[in-house]
């Protein structure tokens, strides 16, 4: 396990998905915090608003399972070609191993994308200053009465509402990286790794489940960190989506006991 967990850490792939999710992030906080500061606008902003604007309207949300891949689940790929998941798995049984790399993957990527996520609160709150209503009414930002922000912000300086978002970052992260691995393992592929969890990601963004089934009310895949939120629908979308991982990671585990017999 600490081996499997230093080779996902300590890896290259792992600080290119935490700096591209980081940028993400930036990629629209920055250049509005550039823009209203040069018009005089200085005084009505916070951490808050540069913390959560980039979620809502930025390019964080789209990227998100493509950034969730990176750190580790396209190790199984190079462990397939390479012929060296079979040393490995001469070492241990396959139940093992595979509860070795799923741990390691889904932790991997909830690091990379939730500890981006909480670092661009972290340096927002520093530089634009803290959420503080009350020291600043100019600022307080409003949402819908019953849901999830609305309740966390009026904790001092709002730092449940980022701990919030953070963790529903990782836990995303998590999920389709095993989505990712479990994609690895039935077709050992780099390319298509990556693109079938994209395809399966957009296709849930756009409501498919929606259009087929309309009496089934399937939660947002933004639903653990997105605004308009409430608490009933955070808890469905948990539910849901730890069913999907749970889900993943058995597809994952059949196809590498299928692959470790035949080869």
């Amino acid at each position: 396990m600490r081996q499997e967990l230093r080779s996902a850490f300590g890896g290259v792939r792992f600080r290119i998905a935490f700096a591209a999710m980081l940028l993400c992030f930036l990629g629209f906080s920055l250049p509005t915090w550039i823009t209203r500061v040069g018009q005089g606008d200085r005084l009505y902003m916070s951490a808050f608003d540069q913390s959560f604007a980039t979620i809502f309207f930025g390019g964080a949300i789209l990227l998100l399972p493509f950034i969730a891949i990176l750190p580790h689940a396209l190790s199984q790929v190079d462990e397939i070609r390479t012929g060296f998941m079979f040393m490995k798995a001469l070492r241990t049984t396959s139940r093992k191993y595979a509860v070795i790399k799923l741990v390691a993957v889904a932790l991997s990527s909830a690091a990379a994308i939730g500890g981006a996520s909480l670092l661009h609160s972290v340096l927002w709150n520093i530089v634009a200053g803290v959420y503080d209503p009350i020291a600043r009414p100019i600022t307080e930002v409003v949402f819908t009465e019953g849901t999830v922000y609305h309740t966390l912000k009026d904790h001092p300086y709002a730092w449940t509402a980022y701990v919030h978002a953070a963790i529903g970052f990782a836990l995303s992260g998590a999920l389709w990286s095993v989505i990712g691995l479990a994609t690895s393992v039935w077709i050992p592929d780099a390319l298509l790794t990556v693109t079938v969890p994209v395809m399966l990601y957009f296709i849930w963004k756009n409501l498919c489940f929606f259009f087929l089934f309309r009496r089934i009310p399937f939660p947002s895949m933004s639903a653990l960190y997105n605004d308009g939120q409430y608490w009933w629908m955070y808890w469905q979308a948990l539910i849901v989506q730890a069913i999907l991982f749970i889900a993943a990671a058995g597809v994952y585990y059949t196809g590498l006991k299928r692959r470790l017999r035949y080869a």
